[in-house]
């Protein structure tokens, strides 16, 4: 029994049984070896537009995901704290370092000649 295969023949897309997102979920994540399994049909080009999971297939095949399930909650709100920590240092918001007096275009126009424009800075 090969669970490759076997993952193959049940999320054929173009069979006339109609494929449930419940019972495609259970197919690709309910088994033992489902990382090894979503990983080969990622390798054969088998991870294809029309999956509804297919998003976190790609997450387990590249490895944003920890092939045990229980784990894939706490990992995802760890990367995203990551994602938001990172943003924070990298995206500069000018306005955030402005008072309210200096939010008039006369005086921090971008466009403006003065060196002493906050928004060149």
């Amino acid at each position: 029994m090969d669970p490759v295969r076997d993952a193959e023949t049940e999320t054929d897309f173009s069979s006339s049984q109609p494929i449930t997102p419940e019972s495609e979920w259970k197919r690709l994540f309910h088994a033992e070896n489902h990382a090894e399994t979503i990983k080969e049909m990622g390798l054969e080009g088998r991870l294809r537009s029309g999956m509804a999971f297919r998003s976190v297939c790609w997450r387990i095949f590249l490895g944003c995901l920890p092939e045990k399930r229980s784990d894939w909650e706490e990992k995802v709100r760890e990367s995203r704290r990551a994602y938001e920590a990172t943003k924070k240092m990298f995206i500069d918001d000018p306005r955030k370092n402005m008072e309210s007096t200096d939010l008039s275009l006369s005086v921090n126009n971008p466009l403006s000649q003065d060196t002493d424009v906050m928004l060149k800075n």
